[in-house]
């Protein structure tokens, strides 16, 4: 245990410069080597934040970190364009960077069947992810269904856990919501 100023202690995981350029690719390793040393100090701060990746994580208080979150697929169909079937595929991201250097994403996917405004099958719902943070480990599980009786709307969900050594693992659920013509009308954001 570390202590900031000697009054309250600091809980940390111990990532050091080595662990970070152990686990980044090159061409983010490159980002990291360019980060003066005070960023670098800062960037292991956030590292060894055991909030890091979680909802609990103070974005106001850390501006270095950036959550970004995108969303695509398939164009949306005008009412007029959709025919008796069609399949559509769709995606949320999210994705977490400290000075610029991207550390981890995570992404859900969802196809799915339509007819008309209504979604009358899911094809698939997955999820993959990256992580480039030392000692932190991410699983998931994806999960989807129909919604809605006249027009059913068609959604799927990611729950992450993130495993951090000797924290409590801390968990989270990604997704999104599509009607037939493929909008996407309700996401979910760890």
């Amino acid at each position: 245990m570390n202590t900031a100023t000697g009054d309250e202690p600091v809980t940390t995981l111990g990532i050091t410069s080595s662990d970070v350029t152990l686990e980044l690719p090159a061409e983010e390793e490159a980002l990291w080597n360019g980060l003066s040393t005070e960023q670098q100090a800062r960037s292991l701060e956030i590292l060894n934040d055991e909030d890091f990746l979680t909802p609990d994580f103070d974005l106001a208080a850390n501006p270095e970190v950036k959550v970004s979150f995108e969303e695509g697929g398939d164009p949306v169909a005008a009412p007029g364009d959709l025919g008796a079937l069609a399949t559509r595929t769709k995606y949320v991201s999210q994705d977490w960077t400290i000075f610029g250097i991207a550390y981890t994403r995570i992404y859900t996917r969802m196809t799915f069947t339509t007819s008309g405004a209504s979604v009358t099958s899911i094809q698939n719902c997955w999820n993959t992810h990256v992580n480039y943070v030392p000692f932190r480990a991410i699983d998931s599980s994806s999960y989807s269904g129909r919604t809605g009786a006249n027009a059913p709307s068609g959604w799927c969900k990611t729950d992450w856990a993130l495993t951090t050594p000797l924290q409590a693992t801390k968990f989270g659920t990604q997704g999104l919501l599509c009607n037939g013509y493929g909008t996407i009308v309700t996401r979910w954001n760890v």
